[in-house]
């Protein structure tokens, strides 16, 4: 299992002890604390934490039966570049789970974050990423959609690969 951007490893304690996980992000900052955590965790199933630009993955082809990239997407330089990477690096019939806020087009929530899309360096996170900047790797195919709470801002997208 590949986390991109794992940050600090905010969800590396849910993994469950039969997973294997390699993270990667390219903070350094961010890899310390995740390290720091897997220590006084005792996070078993943390294989590996290492500084990586995810545009540019130092793994085989098909290495992965996983991967994972949680609230990275509209944050990375070159997303299509990331889920190329993504897509080279899992294997055949492998998962790939987005978590990410995508732009709305329509509704009252759609206006709102027309409005703070210049606001993106101070929330984190572009309110207005278009989610076709994920969808658009041929190599994955969209098998489940679904909108997180609170109010549907995050959405989980779970996608195969072909082949």
């Amino acid at each position: 299992m590949l986390e991109i951007g794992v940050g600090t490893g905010l969800a590396l304690r849910y993994y469950g002890p039969r997973v294997r996980v390699t993270g990667v992000d390219y903070s350094e900052e961010m890899l310390a604390k995740a390290k720091a955590k897997t220590v006084a965790e005792n996070l078993t199933s943390v294989a590996e934490l290492r500084r990586m630009d995810a545009r540019a993955l130092e793994f085989e082809d098909e290495c992965f039966d996983h991967v994972a990239a949680m609230h990275v997407m509209s944050v990375v330089p070159e997303p299509e570049r990331v889920m190329a990477e993504i897509a080279r690096a899992v294997r055949p019939g492998g998962t790939v789970l987005i978590v990410n806020h995508f732009r709305r087009d329509t509704g009252p929530l759609a206006a709102v974050e027309r409005l703070a899309a210049p606001l993106a360096d101070l929330l984190g996170w572009h309110s207005d990423f278009d989610r076709q900047r994920v969808l658009g790797e041929p190599r994955l195919r969209l098998v489940r959609e679904e909108s997180l709470p609170p109010l549907g801002t995050m959405t989980l997208l779970q996608l195969v690969k072909e082949g």
